[in-house]
């Protein structure tokens, strides 16, 4: 099967058919990924670095810098960072505390405010 291509108009072809063009596009995305993220990933540069080898050297090439930044990100401090918010997070959504002895059958909401009425109106149409 053959992947579908779109028709290039003027100006797709002006910046993504041409060394010119590509590093025009690369530039501006690095900049506007940086603004937005505050250069506080470095994957994001690395990511985009793999892009742009891709586009301008064909497919192989840009696979064997992606699993070279690949290899480097993964020993950065902001991948142990981020590893450590994922596991905690998937931790704590686990029940530690097992299963209840005794299934729920009456409950009491205290105050009427915003959240209690959110909470009454979901444990009503739950049965409660």
């Amino acid at each position: 099967l053959k992947p579908k291509t779109k028709k290039k108009n003027l100006m797709g072809k002006l910046l993504e058919d041409n060394p010119l063009g590509r590093y025009i596009l690369f530039d501006q995305a690095t900049k506007m990924a940086m603004k937005v993220s505050g250069g506080n990933y470095p994957a994001i540069p690395k990511i985009l670095d793999c892009l742009q080898v891709g586009a301008s050297e064909g497919m192989q090439k840009g696979l064997e810098v992606e699993a070279k930044h690949f290899g480097e990100l993964t020993v950065t401090p902001e991948s142990k960072a981020l590893q450590g918010l994922f596991f905690g997070t998937t931790e704590l959504k686990k029940n530690r505390f097992g299963k209840p002895s005794k299934n729920v059958e009456t409950i009491g909401v205290l105050g009427a405010g915003l959240m209690g009425a959110g909470v009454a109106q979901v444990s009503a149409q739950k049965g409660f």
